[in-house]
């Protein structure tokens, strides 16, 4: 029998060789995977965000009428305190923003 690759494989095939270890086990509830973790459109592949002109600026896109939540072009992420209360990575921004869109070009989002 053949199976799918798992997902660390495929990511560590595009360069992604410390995601296995930055979020495996407990560490996918890490302050910088937060976003990933909200049961919102966001999670649901319907809502990504890509980054702006620096990291801490994303604008929201929408795959869908989903988006009425989202009242501004842009969104600014800010934190008083890096070390306890990190911003959400834009590694992993990013990742999900190609998710998102390989599972709506693919029809799986469907």
């Amino acid at each position: 029998e053949t199976y799918p690759a798992p997902i660390w494989t495929v990511l560590e095939r595009f360069g992604y060789y410390s995601l296995r270890q930055e979020l495996n086990g407990t560490n996918i509830h890490r302050p910088e995977n937060i976003m990933t973790m909200n049961p919102t459109e966001f999670d649901a592949l319907k809502l990504y965000f890509t980054a702006a002109v620096r990291i801490i600026f994303s604008r929201p896109l929408s795959v869908g009428p989903c988006c009425r939540t989202c009242p501004t072009k842009y969104v600014s992420f800010s934190t008083p305190d890096s070390e306890k209360c990190p911003l959400p990575s834009s590694t992993y921004l990013a990742l999900h923003a190609a998710c998102v869109k390989v599972a709506h070009l693919s029809g799986a989002a469907k």
